[in-house]
């Protein structure tokens, strides 16, 4: 289930890992085709501007929807990156390219520690891309 459904019948605090838009969501749900994959990650660098503002208000409406449904307990570690996958990238949720706030805040890995230790935080990625610079690949 994607977590807009599952959402309500969830009970307790929630950390939300979410990517501001990524690999799957950005040809899929606004039917834009310019990610260039990488060594590193997918690029957004071949999208036009009007590409680029169509993912940019994609991004926005997610991260409202994100605190909208945010309870009081919940965490969030949100990042506008356009990779899908964090569990898989370099030692397992630590990437120090993937931080938020970009390149001086908290690895995915550092954000289930603190959760799990029932602080609650809320780090979304306040950078959009490029401006993003630790994935403005």
């Amino acid at each position: 289930l994607f977590a807009q459904y599952a959402h309500p019948f969830t009970i307790g605090p929630k950390l939300w890992i979410q990517s501001e838009y990524d690999i799957w969501s950005i040809p899929n749900i606004l039917d834009v085709f310019c990610l260039t994959p990488t060594d590193t990650g997918n690029t957004l660098s071949a999208c036009n501007s009007t590409q680029l503002q169509d993912i940019e208000n994609y991004r926005q409406e997610l991260i409202g929807l994100m605190q909208a449904s945010q309870e009081k307990e919940d965490a969030f570690w949100s990042i506008s990156c356009a990779n899908h996958g964090y569990a898989l990238q370099d030692k397992y949720y630590d990437t120090p390219r993937q931080r938020v706030p970009s390149e001086t805040g908290i690895t995915v890995r550092l954000a289930v520690t603190i959760f799990q230790a029932g602080d609650k935080f809320n780090n979304v990625d306040e950078k959009e891309w490029p401006n993003n610079a630790a994935c403005a690949y």
